[in-house]
């Protein structure tokens, strides 16, 4: 094998980004092989407690006892080794408190939400979460779509809330739905929950009866974002270029066993069969490299090509990273 090398001028490399969205479905059955998890959150107000209303609470220097925080956690249970209270104080100081307590709407009572936002978040909730593999980028906008016995279909709006049409929840569902309700055209929707589509978190904060299982027999079909970089680089090769093998196989003189443990020990001169004048190599293998002469992308032809003495060629090597 013999290898040259050539610098790839700048006007010869394009690199475009693209984005690409793929759509996903999973059911309760398959979110183990997606890596999707469902938690329950559950708000404690007494987490500080044991378990006993007349057991006290220990504090240390101003901060109580880790061991009664941990007991307080245990009381509500664990969702894939994460304690549900845990779960609930973690959306609510992430999304769902930067939303509710605005220094600038000073006109409004403490702990009221922020108009167009997120819905309430109230004492329990359901988490799917969705990991940066499966939804890349995040979760495309308006593509969801969420089918859960009882409840019938759940879909974000684009904005970041999940709706669900009064006309899809089935008898008697539609008096368990807890929350703000809107009307669109003749149809009334209700806010049942909210999607945070950078981090793949899809929230069911709605505590009405039908809602708190919907995790538990769904499927879900969403669309990732996913980020591709396009790179082109154009290779040209003009006459004359790459002319010379350099392969010891190439090479006149003795010692040219292919097995020996030093080859070639040859005179470095071209044998006589690739010295005409009507010799060429043939490309099979184009190699891309970095400026510490580390191999980068390699691509390779269909099939052996003989270069030319006689016009230019041009190899275009085109990936995705």
């Amino acid at each position: 094998m013999s290898i040259a090398f050539k610098d790839v001028p700048n006007d010869d490399i394009s690199i475009t980004p693209y984005i690409a969205h793929k759509t996903w479905n999973v059911t309760d059955e398959t979110t183990g092989s997606y890596g999707i998890k469902v938690y329950s959150a559950i708000s404690s107000s007494t987490f500080l407690s044991t378990g006993s209303s007349a057991a006290p609470v220990i504090f240390t220097s101003g901060f109580p006892n880790p061991r009664w925080i941990r007991d307080g956690y245990e009381r509500y249970g664990l969702s894939h080794g994460v304690y549900n209270a845990l779960t609930w104080r973690s959306l609510d100081v992430l999304y769902y408190r930067p939303n509710r307590y605005n220094f600038l709407n000073m006109g409004q009572n403490i702990g009221s939400y922020i108009p167009n936002t997120v819905t309430k978040l109230d004492v329990s909730a359901s988490l799917l979460s969705i990991p940066e593999q499966i939804c890349g980028d995040g979760i495309k906008p308006k593509s969801i779509a969420i089918e859960s016995t009882g409840v019938g279909t759940i879909r974000d709006d684009g904005t970041g809330y999940l709706i669900s049409d009064a006309s899809n929840t089935g008898d008697g569902v539609g008096d368990a739905i807890v929350g703000s309700t809107f009307v669109v055209g003749a149809e009334e929707q209700y806010n049942v929950g909210d999607v945070f589509y950078e981090n793949g978190m899809v929230v069911i904060t709605n505590t009405g009866s039908a809602y708190t299982e919907v995790f538990d027999n769904f499927q879900i079909t969403f669309k990732g974002t996913h980020k591709i970089i396009e790179n082109e680089y154009r290779c040209k090769i003009t006459e004359r270029d790459f002319m010379v093998p350099t392969n010891p196989t190439a090479m006149s003189g003795s010692g040219l066993d292919l097995l020996a443990t030093n080859f070639p020990t040859g005179s470095g001169i071209l044998a006589g069969f690739v010295s005409s004048s009507d010799f060429a190599p043939y490309i099979t293998t184009i190699g891309l490299y970095n400026d510490e002469g580390e191999l980068l992308v390699v691509g390779k032809t269909g099939q052996p090509i003989k270069n030319s003495q006689d016009y230019d060629l041009q190899f275009v090597l085109r990936f995705d990273t």
